[in-house]
């Protein structure tokens, strides 16, 4: 590759010898897009690649464990534990680390996210009567800076549900 990609975002392309597509993306190095892979030495990683995530969203997304990726490598952080008791730990780290807060008068989920633990799908849920579940009102706003192994991602929660909201994490193991 002979120059440099551009640092406003842009579609990438990637074709066969013959010319042909392979595979299309749109980055951006906007929230809620990972920041560090801005200019900051990190790469911008795909979130569990074997799971055919929609590369279109920026949740599917994170910076690189270390500054410089892993060019040809992996630097995933594999599962190791129990499915039935572990999942919520290895995605999120502390349960205790979920919260709610108004930010400029919207509920906003809070919610860790573990660098590296890409054996995992996270997504948050939204209702107003805890029978319907919709995982299509939650909106990513921001994934911060790293702090050690992990960043913190907020969560819009459907300003448009009238009356009380309900929220839930849904943690899931890829297979």
């Amino acid at each position: 590759y002979p120059s440099r990609l551009d640092n406003g975002g842009e579609q990438l392309t990637l074709r066969a010898a013959d010319g042909s597509p392979l595979h299309a993306v749109r980055f951006d190095d906007q929230v809620p897009w990972p920041g560090e892979a801005d200019g900051l030495g990190y790469s911008l990683v795909l979130v569990s690649p074997n799971s055919a995530p929609d590369h279109a969203l920026p949740q599917n997304w994170r910076a690189s464990l270390d500054s410089g990726g892993t060019p040809g490598g992996s630097d995933s952080v594999p599962f190791t534990g129990n499915p039935d008791t572990d999942l919520f730990s290895y995605a999120l780290g502390d349960p205790n680390g979920v919260i709610i807060r108004m930010i400029d008068g919207l509920p906003v989920l809070e919610l860790p996210r573990i660098l590296g633990a890409d054996d995992v799908s996270v997504r948050v849920e939204v209702s107003s009567d805890l029978t319907t579940w919709q995982d299509s009102e939650a909106i990513l706003l921001n994934q911060s800076a790293r702090n050690g192994n992990s960043i913190i991602t907020q969560w819009s929660l459907a300003p448009e549900l009238e009356g009380q909201k309900y929220a839930r994490v849904i943690v899931t193991q890829n297979q």
